[in-house]
């Protein structure tokens, strides 16, 4: 908070850019109403530094967030309604072999499954497109990057992405069924 004997209409806008919560111009009309200034301006600040202290601990439970779901030993995936695929965790993608979720998108869907997991994978999306009941845990196999196939436990839970209905996927490999491509 800035006192001053000169109004100065510069001064005062350059004092409120660099951060001050009020300019005020010293006068016998001002100093009958200095107690409601200050308190005033002791809210104000009040606001804004608890606003301060939110953004702070949003921003810290955002990075633990992060740092849970990418440094997670088990693959994640958030899937639209449609079946796009909206975030991957780096787990998920090393299962899969894939670098990166644009790479993993631009394999065709039929490629990233052996034949009969394809197939249980077009009913399992059609039966969720007409909203029937599926079930919340599966087995799936799928054809790596490099051809080698894994079989995964999947664990699939309904949640709200982005204000929107998806899902969420984990997968863990199923420990002693892994197999490399035929050579």
């Amino acid at each position: 908070m800035i006192l001053t004997s000169h109004g100065d209409e510069k001064a005062a806008v350059e004092v409120l850019k660099a951060g001050a919560l009020d300019y005020i111009v010293k006068s016998p009309e001002t100093f009958s109403q200095m107690s409601r200034i200050l308190s005033h301006n002791l809210k104000q600040w009040s606001l804004i530094r608890e606003n301060k202290q939110a953004v702070q601990a949003l921003q810290a439970s955002e990075t633990n967030f992060r740092n849970s779901m990418e440094n997670s030993p088990l693959g994640t995936r958030i899937v639209s309604e449609d079946g796009e695929t909206l975030y991957t965790n780096r787990a998920f993608l090393e299962i899969y072999g894939y670098r990166s979720l644009a790479e993993f998108n631009a394999a065709p869907v039929k490629d990233r499954y052996t034949p009969d997991s394809y197939v249980e994978f077009r009913e399992r999306r059609d039966k969720r497109r007409r909203k029937e009941p599926l079930p919340d845990n599966y087995e799936v196999s799928i054809v790596r990057k490099n051809g080698d196939i894994r079989h995964l436990r999947v664990m699939r839970k309904e949640i709200l992405w982005a204000g929107k209905q998806q899902y969420q996927t984990i997968y863990r490999i199923s420990p002693g069924k892994n197999r490399r491509k035929k050579r």
